[in-house]
């Protein structure tokens, strides 16, 4: 089927820019018209398409569904690519980390479709205008006018509106056609459903204020950055879409979190190789489901490692003789998700031959008998596992931001501290120099460390999405 592919958009003329793809190889392709598709219009009754209890992205998978393409059909394939979303902060990097994606995947002979949200702007003329908040504000309430700021306005490039969703989503679609693996990056991404609901995963970067501030005056902008953008609109419209995200994440299992906040804006191809293999090696989630030991048990096993230590915490029937009907857990996401983090980090620091570690926790209500928290390490030798399953449970307890409250059978309810170990009394042991060069040396398994990681990235990709199994 040959389609006359849409007008591109202004000053974007070739088929790369258009589509938004940086690829090595790009496949014949099917363009779709410029039409309104949310989360892709299907012929007849999605409810008559889609098996009850049956996410709607399962039914793409599933089956070959026809969709209407202006006055024509096309036909989803029943194996479309996986799609990886890389979201977040602007100026976190989130490009580069892309880009360093993709040229793993093409090492491993896959073909890999890059799409850019940036090109998918519209131009200046249909993007709103808004004025200088802080200029405002004066002249209303001070009687000011900085007569810089008369006639003058902001393009509001940081707000959906200004991105034309549908075409964004046309490519993604088409790319699945012909591509193994799809990767999708910009910094509004998750603020669309429907196209979070086209990916496998999610990668959102957070960044503090002060390096995105220092990052974003390095760099150019068209139209360039005006005085107080980054004030008044780029800075609060990207804690809405952190806030957003966090509480996607609440519900979707496919989204996870990497905070890039630093004192150096130079990144080494090392660094982004540590950061692919954290996200890759760490599973951490904070959310309302209910959770599953065998899905840790998934995640966490790798066959380098013999030992693998789970900590299972449940909520228990009884406090000081009182009857325990549940707890009730809160979560300050945005932290506990850096901290968390951290906390990854430092166990494989303090036990180098930990290759990965998972820690799940429950929010809401966590009746009796549920599980509220797990932990879980996976070494080459228990005694490794065993300690570092150790450490991670005590320092959650200690410093993550998530409290609970006890509701009692009587009607009553007491808020609890989450410290319930005292760092001081931890006796962890050092690592003997041969646990150190078993680390080493097992890191070093491949001629390079990136095909290691790439194909581990690869196999959790390739399983069935989270998301897709509810």
């Amino acid at each position: 089927m040959s389609l006359k592919p849409p007008e591109a958009p202004s000053g974007k003329s070739s088929f790369s820019s258009l589509c938004g793809f940086s690829t090595a190889e790009v496949r014949e392709t099917v363009f779709f018209p410029e039409v309104a598709i949310d989360a892709l219009s299907v012929i007849g009754n999605i409810d008559e398409l889609v098996e009850p209890e049956t996410s709607f992205v399962e039914s793409l998978s599933s089956k070959d569904l026809r969709l209407v393409v202006g006055r024509e059909e096309f036909v989803m394939p029943e194996n479309g690519g996986s799609v990886l979303a890389i979201a977040g902060c602007t100026n976190s990097g989130k490009t580069t980390v892309a880009e360093m994606l993709v040229k793993m995947f093409l090492a491993e002979k896959a073909t890999v479709a890059l799409i850019h949200q940036d090109n998918f702007y519209y131009g200046f003329e249909q993007v709103e205008k808004v004025s200088p908040l802080r200029k405002m504000v004066d002249k209303i309430f001070h009687g000011r006018t900085d007569s810089r700021a008369q006639g003058s306005f902001y393009y509001s490039y940081d707000e959906k509106e200004s991105v034309d969703k549908n075409a964004l989503i046309n490519a993604i679609a088409e790319a699945c056609c012909s591509h193994d693996y799809v990767i999708v990056e910009g910094n509004m991404l998750t603020e669309w459903d429907d196209l979070v609901e086209m990916c496998d995963r999610v990668i959102f970067l957070s960044m503090n204020q002060e390096t995105c501030r220092r990052r974003r005056l390095g760099r150019t902008y068209d139209p360039p950055d005006v005085d107080g953008y980054f004030d008044d609109v780029a800075w609060p419209a990207y804690q809405r879409h952190l806030q957003r995200a966090l509480a996607l994440a609440r519900d979707d299992k496919r989204i996870s979190f990497f905070d890039v906040s630093s004192d150096c804006d130079k990144v080494t191809e090392e660094a982004l190789i540590e950061m692919i293999q954290a996200f890759s090696n760490d599973v951490i989630r904070i959310g309302f489901d209910a959770l599953d030991v065998n899905e840790v048990m998934k995640l966490i096993n790798t066959p380098s490692c013999g030992a693998t230590s789970i900590f299972v915490g449940t909520t228990r029937d009884t406090f000081q003789d009182r009857l325990v009907q549940r707890l009730d857990y809160e979560s300050y996401d945005e932290m506990a998700y850096k901290e968390l983090r951290k906390l990854c980090d430092e166990v494989h620091a303090e036990f180098p031959s930990v290759e990965r570690v998972v820690i799940f926790h429950r929010i809401g209500e966590v009746p009796v008998s549920e599980i509220s928290v797990i932990v879980a390490t996976a070494s080459p030798h228990r005694k490794e596992a065993i300690r570092a399953c150790e450490f991670g449970i005590d320092e959650l307890k200690r410093r993550v931001p998530i409290w609970k409250k006890e509701v009692y059978e009587d009607g009553g309810c007491s808020w609890k501290e989450n410290g319930e170990s005292d760092p001081q009394s931890r006796r962890h042991g050092q690592t003997s120099t041969e646990e150190r060069d078993f680390a080493a040396a097992n890191s070093r398994r491949d001629a390079r460390r990136e095909v290691f990681l790439i194909r581990h990235f690869m196999r959790q990709l390739n399983l069935k999405s989270p998301a897709k199994e509810k």
